[in-house]
């Protein structure tokens, strides 16, 4: 199997314009994010998943050298990740945070959320769904879990315990001046 470079660089790709995705719309790097991800998913694509996994180093990986799944758990990993990324999507643009609140969002993305979720776990590379691959899948499930609650848990615990902060002060003359040459910089406004 040849060295998959351009999946290699499509990915590193991907995970930059994510990053650039998170800036703020100041930034011109946001605003190139999204086609630079559709680069970067067209170059992983562009590997061919079809073929098989021999003598390198990938092969003490798997049971089977020569007669691995790779192409069919990529796909469907391809499948829940894209439910997973539109769902979230929908229901943060439902939810009020970064829009206005709408409730068909929101239901739909969770509905494509727990969709993924419940493809991810079912999914087996032989297609076939068994106690023992459910068994064999339950710690990691349980992880999971008590990762979610921990975090859940710990953001609760901090929000309840924290004192309020007092008010800031408002800003002086200067702080302003400086704040406001900054925004219109970033924003290409005239400094109103």
């Amino acid at each position: 199997m040849s060295t998959p470079l351009p999946a290699i660089i499509g990915g590193a790709i991907c995970v930059a314009s994510l990053s650039w995705n998170r800036m703020g719309p100041a930034y011109l790097r946001r605003r190139i994010a999204p086609s630079t991800f559709i680069i970067g998913l067209i170059l992983i694509l562009s590997w061919d998943f079809d073929s098989k996994i021999t003598d390198d180093f990938l092969c003490s990986f798997y049971d089977s050298c020569g007669t691995s799944d790779l192409s069919s758990v990529l796909r469907y990993t391809a499948i829940w990740l894209a439910l997973l990324v539109s769902g979230v999507a929908l229901a943060l643009n439902g939810a009020g945070s970064y829009g206005d609140y709408s409730i068909p969002s929101l239901s739909v993305g969770w509905i494509m959320i727990l969709a993924s979720v419940i493809l991810s776990l079912v999914f087996h590379p032989s297609g076939l769904l068994t106690v023992d691959t459910l068994i064999k899948s339950l710690p990691v499930i349980v992880g999971i879990m008590i990762g979610l609650l921990s975090i859940i848990g710990l953001t609760a615990l901090s929000e309840n315990f924290e004192p309020p902060l007092p008010p800031a002060p408002g800003l002086d003359d200067d702080e302003r001046d400086a704040m406001l040459s900054i925004l219109a910089k970033h924003l290409g406004g005239g400094g109103e």
